[in-house]
Protein backbone atom coordinates (compact mmCIF):
# COMPACT_ATOMS: atom_id res chain seq x y z
CA UNK A 1 0.00 0.00 0.00
CA UNK A 2 1.43 3.30 -0.94
CA UNK A 3 1.97 6.13 1.59
CA UNK A 4 -0.57 8.14 -1.17
CA UNK A 5 -3.45 5.48 -0.32
CA UNK A 6 -2.95 5.59 3.13
CA UNK A 7 -6.33 7.13 4.66
CA UNK A 8 -5.65 9.96 7.16
CA UNK A 9 -8.12 7.88 9.27
CA UNK A 10 -6.20 4.52 9.49
CA UNK A 11 -6.06 3.01 12.70
CA UNK A 12 -2.63 2.36 14.54
CA UNK A 13 -0.32 -0.80 13.88
CA UNK A 14 -1.69 -2.21 17.28
CA UNK A 15 -5.08 -1.48 16.31
CA UNK A 16 -4.59 -3.44 13.29
CA UNK A 17 -3.01 -6.10 15.06
CA UNK A 18 -5.70 -6.60 18.13
CA UNK A 19 -8.37 -6.58 15.23
CA UNK A 20 -6.67 -9.24 13.79
CA UNK A 21 -6.01 -11.23 16.47
CA UNK A 22 -9.61 -11.32 17.18
CA UNK A 23 -10.61 -12.49 14.27
CA UNK A 24 -8.41 -15.12 14.56
CA UNK A 25 -9.47 -16.20 17.77
CA UNK A 26 -13.24 -15.87 16.46
CA UNK A 27 -12.45 -18.23 13.91
CA UNK A 28 -13.74 -15.95 11.51
CA UNK A 29 -11.98 -15.38 8.37
CA UNK A 30 -14.10 -12.63 6.98
CA UNK A 31 -12.92 -9.46 8.17
CA UNK A 32 -15.27 -6.85 8.52
CA UNK A 33 -14.79 -4.38 5.94
CA UNK A 34 -13.24 -1.27 7.73
CA UNK A 35 -10.26 -4.11 8.63
CA UNK A 36 -9.90 -5.54 4.99
CA UNK A 37 -8.96 -2.31 3.64
CA UNK A 38 -6.20 -1.99 5.53
CA UNK A 39 -5.17 -5.59 4.91
CA UNK A 40 -2.16 -5.37 1.87
CA UNK A 41 -2.27 -8.79 -0.11
CA UNK A 42 -0.57 -10.26 -3.21
CA UNK A 43 -2.22 -9.39 -6.31
CA UNK A 44 -5.36 -11.76 -7.40
CA UNK A 45 -5.64 -12.87 -3.45
CA UNK A 46 -8.60 -11.73 -1.04
CA UNK A 47 -7.84 -11.03 2.45
CA UNK A 48 -10.29 -13.16 3.76
CA UNK A 49 -8.58 -16.08 1.77
CA UNK A 50 -5.34 -14.75 3.75
CA UNK A 51 -6.80 -14.30 6.89
CA UNK A 52 -8.52 -18.32 6.64
CA UNK A 53 -4.45 -19.49 6.74
CA UNK A 54 -4.25 -18.03 10.53
CA UNK A 55 -7.64 -18.70 11.60
CA UNK A 56 -7.06 -22.76 10.90
CA UNK A 57 -3.56 -22.47 11.67
CA UNK A 58 -2.97 -20.86 14.85
CA UNK A 59 -5.68 -22.83 16.75
CA UNK A 60 -4.08 -26.27 15.78
CA UNK A 61 -0.45 -24.95 16.55
CA UNK A 62 -2.19 -24.13 19.96
CA UNK A 63 -3.81 -27.59 20.62
CA UNK A 64 -0.45 -29.26 19.76
CA UNK A 65 1.19 -27.05 22.18
CA UNK A 66 -1.31 -27.88 24.41
CA UNK A 67 -1.68 -31.61 24.78
CA UNK A 68 1.54 -31.95 25.24
CA UNK A 69 1.96 -29.70 28.07
CA UNK A 70 -1.57 -31.53 29.39
CA UNK A 71 -1.20 -34.98 28.40
CA UNK A 72 -2.72 -36.53 31.68
CA UNK A 73 -5.77 -33.55 31.15
CA UNK A 74 -6.35 -34.78 27.65
CA UNK A 75 -6.27 -38.46 28.42
CA UNK A 76 -8.73 -38.03 30.98
CA UNK A 77 -10.88 -36.16 29.32
CA UNK A 78 -10.76 -37.25 25.64
CA UNK A 79 -9.75 -36.11 22.48
CA UNK A 80 -12.78 -34.63 21.40
CA UNK A 81 -13.26 -32.22 24.92
CA UNK A 82 -9.96 -31.76 24.72
CA UNK A 83 -10.39 -30.03 21.58
CA UNK A 84 -13.31 -27.95 22.42
CA UNK A 85 -11.20 -27.36 25.62
CA UNK A 86 -8.30 -25.27 23.69
CA UNK A 87 -10.83 -23.45 21.69
CA UNK A 88 -12.68 -22.16 24.84
CA UNK A 89 -9.48 -21.50 26.08
CA UNK A 90 -8.45 -19.56 23.47
CA UNK A 91 -10.99 -17.11 23.44
CA UNK A 92 -10.85 -16.30 27.07
CA UNK A 93 -6.96 -16.67 28.20
CA UNK A 94 -4.74 -13.35 28.47
CA UNK A 95 -2.19 -15.31 25.90
CA UNK A 96 0.66 -12.11 25.66
CA UNK A 97 4.09 -13.96 24.85
CA UNK A 98 4.88 -15.62 21.50
CA UNK A 99 6.43 -18.38 23.25
CA UNK A 100 4.34 -21.45 22.85
CA UNK A 101 5.70 -23.06 25.71
CA UNK A 102 4.03 -20.19 27.66
CA UNK A 103 0.58 -21.45 26.35
CA UNK A 104 -0.71 -23.41 29.38
CA UNK A 105 0.01 -20.53 31.97
CA UNK A 106 -3.49 -19.80 32.57
CA UNK A 107 -4.97 -23.64 31.78
CA UNK A 108 -5.55 -23.91 35.61
CA UNK A 109 -6.88 -20.96 36.64
CA UNK A 110 -9.16 -21.57 33.28
CA UNK A 111 -10.30 -24.79 34.28
CA UNK A 112 -11.36 -23.61 38.21
CA UNK A 113 -13.71 -21.17 35.80
CA UNK A 114 -15.16 -23.91 33.03
CA UNK A 115 -17.56 -26.39 33.13
CA UNK A 116 -15.32 -28.98 32.58
CA UNK A 117 -13.70 -27.98 35.41
CA UNK A 118 -17.07 -27.76 37.63
CA UNK A 119 -17.86 -31.07 36.22
CA UNK A 120 -14.18 -32.65 36.97
CA UNK A 121 -12.86 -30.27 39.75
CA UNK A 122 -9.42 -32.42 40.23
CA UNK A 123 -8.85 -31.13 36.92
CA UNK A 124 -7.47 -27.61 37.95
CA UNK A 125 -4.94 -29.38 40.09
CA UNK A 126 -3.62 -32.01 37.44
CA UNK A 127 -3.48 -29.40 35.02
CA UNK A 128 -1.60 -27.17 38.16
CA UNK A 129 0.58 -30.13 38.84
CA UNK A 130 1.63 -30.57 34.73
CA UNK A 131 2.44 -26.66 34.41
CA UNK A 132 5.08 -26.90 36.94
CA UNK A 133 6.26 -30.34 35.10
CA UNK A 134 6.64 -28.09 32.19
CA UNK A 135 8.17 -25.29 34.07
CA UNK A 136 10.64 -27.66 35.65
CA UNK A 137 11.50 -28.92 32.13
CA UNK A 138 12.61 -25.51 30.80
CA UNK A 139 14.30 -24.24 34.36
CA UNK A 140 17.70 -23.49 34.26
CA UNK A 141 20.09 -25.14 36.35
CA UNK A 142 22.52 -24.05 38.70
CA UNK A 143 25.84 -25.19 40.82
CA UNK A 144 24.49 -26.78 43.61
CA UNK A 145 25.27 -26.41 47.18
CA UNK A 146 28.20 -28.23 47.68
CA UNK A 147 29.20 -30.04 51.39
CA UNK A 148 32.50 -27.80 51.56
CA UNK A 149 30.63 -24.47 50.77
CA UNK A 150 27.96 -25.90 53.48
CA UNK A 151 30.27 -26.55 56.25
CA UNK A 152 31.79 -23.09 55.70
CA UNK A 153 28.32 -21.38 56.72
CA UNK A 154 27.64 -20.55 59.79
CA UNK A 155 24.99 -23.00 61.96
CA UNK A 156 23.36 -20.00 63.47
CA UNK A 157 23.80 -17.75 59.88
CA UNK A 158 22.14 -20.95 58.45
CA UNK A 159 18.99 -20.92 60.52
CA UNK A 160 18.53 -17.37 60.21
CA UNK A 161 18.87 -17.30 56.63
CA UNK A 162 16.49 -18.47 53.70
CA UNK A 163 17.06 -21.76 51.64
CA UNK A 164 17.59 -21.20 47.52
CA UNK A 165 16.30 -24.12 45.37
CA UNK A 166 17.21 -25.19 42.31
CA UNK A 167 14.96 -23.31 39.63
CA UNK A 168 12.58 -26.28 38.82
CA UNK A 169 11.68 -27.22 41.96
CA UNK A 170 8.24 -27.08 43.06
CA UNK A 171 5.35 -28.11 45.51
CA UNK A 172 2.10 -29.14 44.50
CA UNK A 173 -0.79 -30.10 47.58
CA UNK A 174 -4.04 -31.06 46.26
CA UNK A 175 -7.24 -32.77 47.94
CA UNK A 176 -7.07 -34.93 44.04
CA UNK A 177 -4.49 -37.99 43.81
CA UNK A 178 -2.85 -35.46 41.04
CA UNK A 179 0.42 -37.68 41.09
CA UNK A 180 -1.86 -41.12 40.19
CA UNK A 181 -3.43 -39.13 38.04
CA UNK A 182 -0.48 -37.74 36.08
CA UNK A 183 1.53 -41.14 36.29
CA UNK A 184 -1.56 -42.74 34.68
CA UNK A 185 -1.23 -40.40 31.55
CA UNK A 186 0.14 -43.44 29.30
CA UNK A 187 -2.52 -45.87 30.41
CA UNK A 188 -4.38 -47.93 28.44
CA UNK A 189 -8.22 -47.21 28.09
CA UNK A 190 -10.10 -48.91 31.08
CA UNK A 191 -7.02 -49.55 33.00
CA UNK A 192 -7.36 -46.23 34.98
CA UNK A 193 -8.54 -47.35 38.87
CA UNK A 194 -7.99 -44.36 40.86
CA UNK A 195 -9.22 -43.30 44.40
CA UNK A 196 -10.64 -39.74 44.18
CA UNK A 197 -11.10 -39.51 47.82
CA UNK A 198 -6.73 -39.37 48.35
CA UNK A 199 -5.35 -36.49 48.38
CA UNK A 200 -1.34 -36.24 47.56
CA UNK A 201 1.34 -34.05 47.96
CA UNK A 202 4.14 -33.75 45.14
CA UNK A 203 8.08 -32.51 44.63
CA UNK A 204 8.51 -31.89 40.98
CA UNK A 205 12.36 -31.26 40.03
CA UNK A 206 14.23 -31.79 37.18
CA UNK A 207 16.46 -35.18 36.92
CA UNK A 208 18.85 -34.52 34.18
CA UNK A 209 16.99 -34.17 30.84
CA UNK A 210 13.74 -35.46 32.78
CA UNK A 211 11.24 -34.21 35.41
CA UNK A 212 10.84 -36.26 38.05
CA UNK A 213 7.58 -35.96 40.39
CA UNK A 214 7.73 -37.68 43.81
CA UNK A 215 4.21 -38.11 46.08
CA UNK A 216 5.92 -36.59 49.57
CA UNK A 217 4.15 -36.73 52.89
CA UNK A 218 2.23 -33.69 54.00
CA UNK A 219 4.73 -32.37 56.80
CA UNK A 220 7.26 -32.62 53.89
CA UNK A 221 5.18 -30.86 51.76
CA UNK A 222 4.69 -28.17 54.26
CA UNK A 223 8.31 -27.03 55.41
CA UNK A 224 8.98 -26.80 51.19
CA UNK A 225 6.13 -24.48 50.59
CA UNK A 226 7.78 -22.20 53.00
CA UNK A 227 11.58 -22.54 52.19
CA UNK A 228 9.94 -22.05 48.42
CA UNK A 229 9.13 -18.78 50.04
CA UNK A 230 11.86 -17.79 51.09
CA UNK A 231 10.59 -18.17 55.37
CA UNK A 232 14.35 -18.90 57.29
CA UNK A 233 15.10 -21.98 57.80
CA UNK A 234 14.84 -21.76 61.53
CA UNK A 235 11.35 -20.34 61.48
CA UNK A 236 10.23 -23.41 59.43
CA UNK A 237 11.64 -25.90 61.64
CA UNK A 238 10.64 -24.47 64.39
CA UNK A 239 7.35 -24.58 63.20
CA UNK A 240 7.12 -27.90 62.31
CA UNK A 241 6.11 -30.92 64.13
CA UNK A 242 8.96 -32.83 64.05
CA UNK A 243 11.91 -29.82 63.89
CA UNK A 244 14.80 -32.10 63.29
CA UNK A 245 13.12 -33.64 60.43
CA UNK A 246 13.15 -30.79 58.71
CA UNK A 247 16.90 -30.82 58.77
CA UNK A 248 17.11 -34.12 57.51
CA UNK A 249 14.58 -33.44 54.53
CA UNK A 250 17.21 -30.55 53.92
CA UNK A 251 20.04 -32.89 54.03
CA UNK A 252 17.71 -35.23 51.35
CA UNK A 253 17.35 -32.21 49.44
CA UNK A 254 21.34 -31.28 49.41
CA UNK A 255 22.28 -34.51 48.14
CA UNK A 256 20.12 -34.81 45.34
CA UNK A 257 21.20 -31.04 44.31
CA UNK A 258 18.28 -29.29 44.53
CA UNK A 259 19.71 -26.95 47.18
CA UNK A 260 21.63 -23.62 45.97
Amino acid sequence: MSQQNIHHGAPSLRELQRRMAAQILCADPRPPAPFGRWLAVPPGSRPSDRLAVYVDGYPARLHDALAEQFPAVMRLVGGARFHALVHRYLRAADLRSYNLNEAGAEMSAFLRADALGEERPFLADLADLEWAVVRAFHAADAPPLGTAQLAAIDPAALLAGAVRFQPSVAVRESPWPIHALWDARDAAPGAIDIDLAAGECVLVRRAGFAVACTPIDAGRAAALRALLAGEPLGDVAERADDPPAVIAWLGEWLGEGLVL
